[in-house]
């Protein structure tokens, strides 16, 4: 599951740093450890600063891609 990825809240660290603090706390508070790490249920905030990342999601690209490449207007 993408959600237990220690890399999928690394990702959400780097770009959503103040968010990523708060739903740290909030699990904390609460006593869930939200990721898998080694096989072990870890809190998110015990993801060690650095860990690497998943890679974005990116949208799959359609037909109007190719137009806004060659420049042309819909």
């Amino acid at each position: 599951m993408k959600a237990q990825a220690p890399g999928y809240w690394s990702l959400f660290r780097e770009h959503f740093p103040a968010e990523f603090d708060a739903t740290a706390a909030q699990a904390r508070d609460l006593g869930v450890r939200l990721a898998k790490l080694h096989g072990e249920r870890v809190f998110i905030d015990e993801i060690p600063a650095g860990f690497p990342t998943t890679d974005a999601i990116v949208p799959a690209c359609d037909f109007l891609c190719a137009i806004a490449e060659q420049g042309l207007e819909v």
